[in-house]
């Protein structure tokens, strides 16, 4: 017996037929449109670049919602601009999909565990206005170069160093470039209390390490600086500098105190209180080059190392426990001049291609691990010719 469906129900199980295949169409053309991208967010500093991947084969068109805050590449090659927001979206037929990206400021810092990250020049700027304006103290900080910082000329207040004691500098194989610094900093007193006037990118600190980071056209000029250097101008304590690089740079000074491209002095007790503790500097693999130096007391890597022993040949155990001691490994001082004032002779021989101004003088001995050439030597305005701790006329 056939059952007969009367013609209202026809329509209804019509329309049903008609809903469900509609709900499936839609279903079908949403996991047919979505195009999926990876990584998905992305969170990239200014300069960074990240590579997008998606799931098709098809040619694919991407865009950017705000070009000032990011940009991407026909490749999917996304530029991070500016710190800020902003959507990456990307197409491929009918198939299409976007990601959110994060640009993160130039200058950031995560205060738990003591890291800042900076982003190039504007990085490098924000960290000198917290720490010189602001008075923010980053002491034991980490501090990680994520960029090159290409300041075009612009004039450089040096860093308050007293605020960045006990730091890391790791540069990541970065470089600060053209910048001229020309005043000095009066207003920070060392362990022991005593009035500084000091100048370099950072003026004056205590123990430091730096690592991995070249200068490159740096000028530095002062007529009132006292502790002068391209890197630093003072320091108290402990310093560890390892491949840190100074190229067609200078420094001229009226300073007989120490003038040098990496360190203008060291000294060599820290004084704290309650406690003196003993200095020691160590500089490997160096490279000071086509560099100028011109001051009372001229030096490549340091100006003057105070009463230091330098490469001394018996250290063993805890280098700590020994007298102040000066290293120098594996550096290169290459095409730099150094002038002084003086005529030869006179306070000494204060010229030198690693450091001066220490009991006796600085001969072969630093030299062994070293590499110098093509450099020259002036005391007041006569070239004299180094070889092996030995000066003689040119």
């Amino acid at each position: 017996m056939k059952t007969k469906i009367n013609t209202p129900a026809k329509a209804a199980i019509l329309l049903l037929f008609l809903f469900l295949s509609a709900i499936l169409l839609i279903g079908c053309g949403e996991k047919d449109s979505a195009l999926k991208i990876t990584p998905d967010p992305v969170v990239l500093g200014p300069g960074e670049t990240v590579t997008l991947t998606t799931d098709v084969k098809e040619t694919v068109e991407f865009t950017s919602s705000d070009e000032k805050t990011v940009t991407v590449s026909a490749d999917g090659i996304i530029t991070g601009i500016a710190p800020g927001t902003a959507k990456i979206t990307a197409k491929a037929g009918k198939k299409s999909g976007s990601v959110d990206v994060t640009v993160k400021p130039y200058f950031n810092m995560d205060e738990s565990e003591k890291n800042a990250e900076i982003y190039g020049a504007e990085g490098l700027k924000a960290l000198n206005n917290s720490v010189n304006n602001d008075r923010t103290d980053y002491t034991g900080y980490t501090f990680t170069l994520k960029s090159d910082a290409d300041f075009n000329g612009e004039a450089w207040i040096p860093l308050s160093g007293y605020k960045l004691q006990d730091s890391v500098w790791e540069g990541n194989g970065h470089t600060i470039s053209d910048l001229k610094i020309t005043q000095a900093n009066t207003s920070e007193k060392n362990t022991g209390n005593t009035d500084l006037n000091t100048i370099g990118f950072i003026s004056g600190t205590r123990r430091i390490t730096m690592k991995n980071i070249a200068f490159e056209n740096i000028e530095v000029s002062t007529q009132s600086g006292k502790y002068c250097g391209i890197v630093i101008g003072y320091l108290d304590g402990i310093g560890v500098f390892e491949n840190i690089t100074v190229k067609n740079s200078s420094i001229e000074t009226a300073s007989s105190s120490g003038t040098g491209a990496i360190l203008g002095f060291i000294n060599d007790t820290v004084h704290l209180p309650g406690e003196t503790q003993v200095s020691s500097l160590e500089m490997t693999g160096c490279t000071i080059e086509n560099v100028t130096v011109k001051s009372g007391k001229s030096a490549g890597l340091v100006g003057r190392l105070c009463n230091g022993i330098v490469n001394p040949t018996s250290i063993s155990g805890d280098p700590t426990s020994k007298d102040w001691y000066a290293l120098f490994y594996e550096c290169t001082v290459t095409n730099c001049n150094f002038y002084v004032s003086t005529a030869f002779g006179e306070y000494g021989n204060p010229a030198h291609w690693a450091a001066n101004g220490m009991e006796g003088s600085i001969g072969s001995e630093a030299d062994s691990d070293n590499t110098l050439s093509g450099n020259k030597f002036f005391f007041n305005n006569v070239e004299y010719i180094y070889d092996a701790g030995t000066y003689t006329p040119a």
